[in-house]
Formats: structure tokens, C-alpha cells, sequence
């Protein structure tokens, strides 16, 4: 299986690793993701569009 991600224009990516230590919570989730659609990849997106931000600020989450 591949997974394709987006490469920013410097040729770099925003790649992350999941340390059980550090995030006991996320690791969890990636267990269930793992035992549901084996694969266990969660994605997660940005909230900008073309590099202009969605929101402005934490408190908006761009639903009315």
C-alpha cells in the first residue's frame, strides 16, 4: 500500500512520528485506526488553503 503526501514548493515535507512516551493518546488512536482499516494512518489536515489561513484564530473553526 503507498501513501501519497504533499511536498511543499522547497522540495519538504511535513512529515511526523508517533513516540507512545511523548503522546499515549494519538498512539491509541492509531492502534484503533490499525485494527479498523489496516492501515492505521490518521490524517490530519491543515487549516490553510494555497498558504492563506482558513481561520484566523484557534477559538474559529470555519463553521457558521
Amino acid at each position: 500500500m503507498a501513501f501519497t503526501f504533499e511536498v511543499h514548493k522547497d522540495g519538504t515535507s511535513r512529515t511526523q512520528v508517533l513516540l507512545r512516551e511523548y503522546n499515549q493518546r494519538w498512539c491509541d488512536l492509531k492502534k484503533e485506526l490499525e485494527n479498523f482499516t489496516c492501515n492505521g494512518v490518521p490524517l490530519t489536515i491543515s487549516l490553510n488553503s494555497l498558504g492563506e489561513p482558513v481561520i484566523c484564530s484557534s477559538n474559529k473553526d470555519g463553521c457558521d
